[in-house]
């Protein structure tokens, strides 16, 4: 996938794009592992704040999603309201919040959109409580050099993995790297699948939208046959309502498109694991200080 898009949002990605916001809430997923149940969590570049949302799923936990976006925040104040998630506007380099407030940082792929990574880290430190913790993460400089047409033009700096571990070696004592990347099991159903389509002559946009709807499947197992009727009619009607939708922040929550709701089988296409990390496309940080 070549296209990119300065943020993800949810209405455009789960439809057009649904790996790619797949590929991001799973980094969610992985990071609220780590994150205790009644923690003060600042997503840091939040966007427009679904993985904000998804880590105030957890009892006891209060979330700020921060963002520089007016848009972005507006996005998440409308339609991730509640009262474990808050969202404020401001720059990475300098945190609108007290210091030693905060128990954990989750700062997904924001690093490499900042000029003043060093003011970035400098600030995390400052606002993280003495055993604060970090999670954070950003492309492999590895694979994007290597993969034609990913060259991202929002992208200040990426990182390879050494130097994204010296980086943050620099303020945190213990910096544990993995990498993120398809399933062995998923990545070869795709290429068992692709053979296929090519044999038979599918034209891509096909496979996508089959692979779509597989993921769909999943999640209405236990929904009614007209919920899946109606899904399969959206998919195969082009949907133009849908793309439009991200325009209109007015309207009330649709839960068709809430990650808790949708992506939670989705994000099992993607693994995150502690080796093979030079080939990951994806690197994700786990720091203490």
């Amino acid at each position: 996938m070549t296209k990119h898009a300065e943020r993800i949002v949810p209405h455009q990605h789960y439809r057009e794009l649904y790996s790619t916001f797949a590929n991001h809430v799973g980094r969610y997923h992985f990071a609220s592992r780590f994150i205790g149940p009644e923690s003060n969590v600042l997503d840091l570049g939040c966007g427009c704040g679904y993985g904000a949302e998804y880590l105030a799923q957890a009892s006891g936990r209060r979330v700020v999603g921060m963002d520089r976006s007016a848009e972005g925040v507006a996005y998440g104040r409308r339609w991730y309201p509640g009262h474990r998630v808050k969202f404020l506007r401001g720059d990475v380099t300098a945190i609108p919040l007290r210091s030693a407030s905060i128990d954990a940082i989750v700062a997904m792929e924001i690093i490499e959109h900042v000029e003043g990574s060093a003011a970035m880290l400098d600030e995390i430190v400052r606002v993280l409580k003495s055993a604060g913790l970090l999670l954070i993460s950003t492309p492999n400089r590895l694979v994007t050099e290597g993969t034609p047409g990913s060259s991202n033009p929002y992208h200040v700096r990426e990182y390879a993995p050494k130097e994204f571990r010296e980086l943050l070696g620099d303020r945190f004592g213990e910096v544990l790297v993995f990498g993120q990347d398809l399933t062995p099991a998923c990545s070869a159903g795709l290429e068992n699948m692709d053979r296929i389509w090519h044999n038979l002559g599918l034209i891509p946009e096909l496979f996508d939208r089959l692979h779509a709807l597989q993921c769909r499947l999943r999640v209405d197992e236990t929904v009614t046959g007209l919920t899946f009727l109606r899904r399969l009619l959206r998919l195969f009607r082009g949907n133009q309502d849908d793309r439009d939708r991200p325009q209109d922040l007015s309207g009330p929550v649709d839960v068709d498109y809430r990650p808790r709701q949708i992506m939670s089988q989705a994000v099992g296409d993607w693994d995150v694991q502690p080796y093979d990390i030079d080939a990951a496309p994806v690197l994700i940080a786990v720091c203490r200080r």
